[in-house]
Order: structure tokens, then sequence, then C-alpha cells
């Protein structure tokens, strides 16, 4: 049984202007992208100007923030912040642009006192640009969660993510998930 995938629609919906959405493909030898359709085994795209003439085509470039090139740098690291105070988790490559798709933080307050941690990006001169988590306590207890971010939060060359307490009794692990491209 085949899935009906109608490109001429397809086109006119999400590609009509490539550029509004940041992406590029072409047609390449070695790694073919594969649709299905009703009348083959393989799924083929058109890059045509009649959007009627399907041929094989690859992803060379991502959608920014959304779908990651098929060249880019996968990205995981995590960090462990241990009472009052702040550590790295990652700091962006000058030449790379990163894109965070999903974080998770666990953390634990022994005492009943109130007390923070959060995760968040900062640029190479300290300022606050994204917070991706943060978790309150006002008397001992344990929170952990996910969460993910469509499109992916944009982390430019020299920022850095940060796990931080504001507490001697917290501990606080971050960790981050996503991908490099060059800036």
């Amino acid at each position: 049984m085949g899935i009906e995938f109608d490109q001429t629609t397809w086109r006119m919906v999400f590609c009509a202007d490539p550029s509004l959405m940041n992406v590029t493909v072409y047609p390449h030898e070695d790694a073919l992208f594969t649709v299905v359709q009703p009348d083959s085994a393989e799924l083929k795209c058109t890059n045509t100007p009649d959007g009627m003439i399907p041929q094989m085509v690859t992803q060379y470039a991502g959608v920014k923030g959304i779908w990651p090139a098929a060249d880019s740098e996968r990205i995981n690291k995590t960090m462990l912040q241990e009472g009052d105070g702040q550590a790295n988790i990652y700091t962006v490559a000058g030449d790379k642009k990163m894109y965070i798709a999903s974080c998770y933080m666990t953390s634990r307050e022994t005492a009943d006192a109130t007390g923070r941690c959060w995760m968040f990006v900062e640029d190479a001169s300290h300022t606050l640009k994204s917070t991706l988590m943060v978790h309150y306590y006002t008397i001992a207890g344990q929170q952990s969660g996910p969460r993910q971010f469509v499109p992916a939060i944009e982390a430019d060359p020299t920022d850095i993510i940060v796990i931080a307490s504001s507490h001697d009794n917290v501990l606080a692990r971050g960790i981050i998930d996503g991908w490099l491209e060059d800036a």
C-alpha cells in the first residue's frame, strides 16, 4: 500500500518560496532522499519549475532550527552544579552556530530553604540571552523534566550554555541536545 504524496500541493503550501524556510535540496548521486509514491517504492521529490517531473534529491541543508543539515555535528552535553554557583555546559565555537533542540534538568534541594537552579544561554560578556529551564524550591525536594524547542533555540558563536544554582544545598544536572552548523 503506497502513500499519496502530492508534490504540487506540498510545494505550494510549504515551498512556494524556499527562502522562507531557509532550506535547499539538490540532486545528489551518492545519497538519495527516498520518497514513497503510489507508482513506486521510492519517495521522489521534484525541483523542476513545473513541479511535475520527479527526480531523486537529497537533503543538502537543514531547515534552520527545525531539521539539522545532513553534515551537521550533533551535540549532547551534560554538567553537574553542586551548591551555589554556576558551571558551563558548553561554549559554542567561534565559527559555528548551535541549535538547542531540547534540554533536561534534574535537581535536588536537601534543606527547607528558598533556592533555585536554572539553565540559560549567555553571550561572551555574560549577558543573558535565553532561559532554557528553571526549578524553584522553598522546601527540600527533587524535580526533573525535559523541554523541547521547536524551532530550536539559537546560540551564536562564543555563546555559553550554563547551569547555575542559588543555594548551597542545591544539586543540579543539566543536559542539552542539539547540533552545530557553520555560522
